[in-house]
């Protein structure tokens, strides 16, 4: 259903020797005051409501006036991709949210790479731990560790390596296996850096779909706000119309708000 208030008003001047003069001011509905001199004459103020009901088959919403924006459509642009919906709109401000996306994305896969290197780097230090000669190895553990038997360790590495490694790595019941100290040492701690670089990523993550979310509510509020002015403008009109009445000469001004 389409709707579409009227608001009128219409002035006659007295005479062509007393110009027309008015200020109006506009409270969100229409004109909440309007002063004219003592030698002009009111002729007409009304206020009229003109509805166009819908026929069969009509959705009920109001078409889009020339230069407005879907909001529901800028909102899904933003949630797929931050800004897009605020440029749609004519704002700038998408520029920043796109460029906090690109930021955060680089900076989420340079974190993954780094915590990945620092996980290989262990790996390497460890060793394959089937070869006696590696830094952690099952026949070093077994031999040192009474009544030893790794077959737990052994299906764990092959089943679920970084499983493996923390056990290696955090349980002290598996330090005999390393050949000397400092080798353990130096895998933990590739192993601890390796893990904050992974938490950093995690939270980088959760922060860029708030962007999205952000993103998307703003650009909703970038298109109503747009919107709003666009209907200002067009459907605010003051007209004016010269003419004769009572054989007298007459200015007729109409200040009319359509919504």
């Amino acid at each position: 259903m389409r709707a579409r208030g009227l608001l009128v008003l219409a002035l006659g001047c007295a005479s062509s020797l007393a110009p027309c003069r008015a200020a109006a001011t506009l409270s969100a509905l229409g004109l909440s005051r309007f002063r004219v001199p003592e030698e002009s004459k009111v002729l007409l103020a009304q206020r009229s409501i003109e509805r166009e009901w819908p026929s069969l088959g009509d959705s009920g919403v109001a078409r889009p006036q020339a230069g407005e924006r879907s909001a529901i459509a800028a909102m899904a642009m933003s949630a797929a991709v931050p800004g897009a919906g605020q440029l749609y709109a004519g704002r700038t401000s998408g520029l920043g949210y796109a460029a906090v996306e690109v930021a955060g994305w680089v900076g989420w896969a340079l974190l993954k790479r780094n915590g990945d290197r620092l996980r290989s780097d262990a790996v390497t230090i460890a060793g394959a731990p089937v070869d006696s000669a590696s830094a952690w190895s099952f026949e070093r553990w077994e031999s040192a560790t009474p009544g030893g038997d790794a077959t737990n360790l052994r299906a764990l590495y092959s089943s679920d390596r970084e499983a493996y490694y923390d056990a290696i790595g955090g349980d002290e019941r598996y330090s005999a296996g390393w050949n000397d100290g400092g080798a353990k040492a130096r895998f933990d701690d590739l192993r601890q850096r390796s893990d904050r670089r992974f938490e950093t990523a995690r939270w980088t993550s959760a922060g860029l779909w708030v962007n999205h979310l952000v993103a998307a509510v703003q650009a909703l509020r970038a298109v109503r706000l747009g919107n709003m002015n666009v209907n200002l403008g067009n459907h605010i009109e003051l007209k004016a119309h010269g003419g004769l009445h009572g054989g007298r000469p007459n200015l007729l001004l109409t200040l009319e708000r359509r919504f």
